[in-house]
């Protein structure tokens, strides 16, 4: 794909777009059929709605298998092949649902009563112990105070946006996220910086606005030391709180996505080749979305 290139300069204290040239930066005819070639019928449901070539209904029908009857969610993440609901696949689910914005359904609906049900009286979110008898990795281990830690700031992440008021389970799960702030960040994962810029972004009090500025600072640092899953997760956030691409932050991160495209069309990420069909969706999607790309021009087959 032919495109112009933008570089970042630094003008009185802000980061500004120039253009540098035209070059081939994202082939996604190439991308595109990577998708269909490796991905799922969730995939390939997903990449044909954000190109406009199917309705939400489509993917929620390819998702339906991975919504336990409970509300909780299980096979949306290839790290976890078991069928114990999961909140890290259920973060997964919240995450999907909120990029279709169809508002509130049957299933959002589910998945938040699994949420409420399932909340500790302190405010935070912990995976079941039965899950421990399939092979899980370690940010899956229950009992873990990090790994409580970054479930419920990605709990919180999602709920924001999708419950579009301040219900008590995210105040109880606000509560729990200040009482673990280090004055700097939450301990763990850098997951829970960009996740807590938009569950803390527009905060009335002090503390709260104390910790959206820190993981706004931490991700602008960070961003371009992430995994590529993460980039793009951590632009979502961006997007979410109203950031456009002359922010630093953006412009690092996207930086990082238009530099990565491996020759078979998809993109590489640490967390596994069974990941790479998701990742290359998302990546086409928040490219589109900051204005890199239109995937409404490209035929979808």
């Amino acid at each position: 794909m032919t495109g112009r290139l933008f570089t970042c300069l630094e003008q009185g204290g802000k980061i500004r777009f120039a253009i540098i040239g035209v070059i081939n930066i994202i082939n996604i005819q190439r991308a595109v059929r990577f998708v269909k070639e490796n991905g799922t019928g969730f995939h390939q449901s997903s990449l044909r709605f954000k190109a406009g070539a199917a309705g939400a209904p489509c993917v929620l029908e390819n998702l339906s298998a991975c919504h336990n009857r409970d509300g909780g969610w299980i096979g949306v993440d290839a790290d976890y092949t078991g069928d114990i609901s999961s909140i890290t696949c259920t973060i997964t689910g919240l995450r999907i649902l909120d990029r279709l914005k169809i508002g509130s359904c049957p299933m959002l609906d589910a998945t938040i009563q699994f949420l409420k049900r399932n909340q500790k009286a302190g405010g935070y979110w912990d995976e079941p112990v039965g899950i421990l008898e399939f092979d899980i990795p370690n940010w899956y281990i229950p009992k873990y105070k990090l790994n409580q830690i970054w479930l419920t700031s990605g709990v919180l992440r999602y709920l924001t946006t999708l419950a579009g008021t301040e219900t008590e389970m995210i105040a109880k799960a606000k509560n729990y996220l200040r009482s673990q702030w280090d004055g700097e960040r939450f301990p763990g994962y850098a997951h829970n910086s960009w996740m807590g810029m938009v569950s803390f972004y527009k905060s009335a009090d002090g503390s709260g606005r104390e910790i959206w500025d820190n993981c706004l600072q931490n991700v602008t640092r960070e961003i371009t030391a992430y995994d590529i899953a993460d980039v793009v997760w951590a632009l979502e956030s961006c997007l979410a709180i109203g950031l456009g691409r002359e922010h630093r932050a953006v412009a690092a991160g996207l930086g990082v996505l238009l530099s990565v495209q491996d020759d078979d069309g998809g993109f590489i990420t640490s967390y596994g080749a069974s990941h790479r069909a998701d990742v290359t969706v998302e990546i086409l999607d928040i490219l589109h979305q900051y204005g890199y790309m239109d995937l409404k021009t490209i035929p979808m087959g």
